[in-house]
């Protein structure tokens, strides 16, 4: 069962108190990539919400990397090479390599899974879409302003 909007917001709101020690210090932009994530993951736009929560990521790290040879390295570069937590770098390796799956399609035309089980994939993308959304809190709050 994919979960209503209201018990997803609630899972937004309870991932941001678990994480956030203090004040987030990022770019507008990345604060925006975040909130339009977060959007996504309410109403149900489960790919959408991975992929903007990536880029998220993706954009907070290289805003901390300003001025390293890191800067201009691939999500996966950027969260080996990071500061973040050992656990939470092996989610989001689980997260990137999912996304992938979705973005890197190798035959379009081979949709048999997705016809023949369309809940079961319907049921895994709204769980990476979660993990994805708390990767992304957990990452922007990772180096807190206190």
């Amino acid at each position: 069962m994919i979960h209503s909007p209201e018990y997803r917001e609630s899972q937004v709101h309870q991932y941001w108190e678990q994480y956030l020690l203090g004040g987030v210090t990022t770019s507008e932009f990345a604060i925006f990539m975040a909130h339009d994530a977060e959007t996504a993951f309410v109403n149900g736009a489960d790919l959408s919400a991975i992929l903007a929560a990536c880029a998220t990521v993706e954009t907070y790290l290289r805003i901390e990397a300003i001025g390293e040879t890191k800067a201009s390295s691939s999500f996966k570069e950027l969260v080996e090479k990071s500061e973040l937590p050992s656990d939470l770098k092996s989610s989001l390796d689980k997260v990137r390599i999912f996304r992938n799956r979705w973005v890197h399609v190798r035959d379009p035309s081979d949709d048999r899974r997705l016809l023949k089980h369309s809940q079961s994939v319907m049921w895994e993308i709204a769980e990476h879409a979660d993990l994805a959304i708390k990767c992304m809190i957990q990452s922007v709050c990772s180096n807190p302003w206190i």
